[in-house]
């Protein structure tokens, strides 16, 4: 049987897990690179817009592709059974499988290096590279419609 504690400490941390909530503007490096199609959304899923941006992409001569309201006919074409709004980074497999997509999501750091956070296990068919941007208050996720261009010149020796 215990008799004695000498010491005891106790440490707790709350998990928070990354999800994308709301609109954030890119960084103007990125942004001029016209790799990146930030739907301007007032909600918490962005999530569900940057894939539907993905999947039924505007015309590259439309100025509108950032608007949400170009992407509401599409809304029930993607099953988000058990996914909570705003969209948390470990649930990107589980909505991969529902709709049979592949999906990659990289981050920025400060200095606008981009990095992995998840990658697929299997790329299939219909594949969406995403942009998980973040800020003191807010995250969001942005489709990367133009992968090699939002890496060319960050990762050149050509600098």
């Amino acid at each position: 049987a215990l008799e004695e504690i000498i010491n005891l400490e106790v440490w707790l941390n709350k998990y928070n897990p990354l999800r994308g909530s709301s609109y954030i503007d890119l960084p103007p490096v990125i942004k001029q690179k016209h790799a990146i199609i930030n739907v301007h959304n007032t909600d918490n899923r962005c999530f569900m817009w940057a894939v539907l941006s993905a999947l039924y992409p505007i015309p590259d001569r439309c100025l509108h592709a950032s608007r949400c309201q170009k992407y509401e006919p599409y809304i029930s074409t993607l099953d988000f059974t058990g996914i909570e709004f705003p969209v948390k980074l470990k649930d990107v497999p589980k909505f991969e499988k529902l709709n049979g997509l592949s999906i990659n999501v990289y981050g920025l750091t400060e200095n606008n290096n981009v990095y992995p956070l998840v990658i697929t296990k299997e790329e299939k068919s219909r594949h969406i590279d995403l942009m998980y941007l973040t800020n003191a208050s807010s995250s969001h996720y942005a489709w990367i419609k133009h992968l090699s261009r939002l890496l060319s010149r960050l990762y050149s020796k050509y600098k």
